[in-house]
């Protein structure tokens, strides 16, 4: 009798511990998750920087290609996010 109600502790404890390692690995999951988002933040961010930079330079013919590429890919990034009223500081109707 003793014997079955160690074993069944022991398994409620196997059972418990692989609970608590379901949780940590959601856990990290999330963590993940959330470090993916902030690097496309980022990324998002250093495109407009990179914009912005391309702005105050002066070359016109190089520039509007480069302009096309990096404002195509802000526009994907709008168009699929929600990030657009955090980030949508530069107007491209100028160019």
């Amino acid at each position: 009798m003793l014997l079955l109600l160690l074993l069944l502790l022991l398994l409620l404890l196997l059972l418990l511990l692989l609970l608590l390692l379901l949780l940590l690995l959601l856990l990290l999951l999330l963590l993940l998750l959330l470090l993916l988002l902030l690097l496309r933040l980022l990324l998002l961010l250093l495109l407009q920087l990179l914009l912005l930079l391309l702005l105050l330079l002066r070359r016109r013919r190089r520039r509007r290609r480069v302009y096309f590429y990096i404002r195509l890919l802000l526009n994907y990034y709008y168009y699929y996010d929600d990030y657009y009223f955090v980030l949508s500081t530069v107007d491209f109707t100028y160019y």
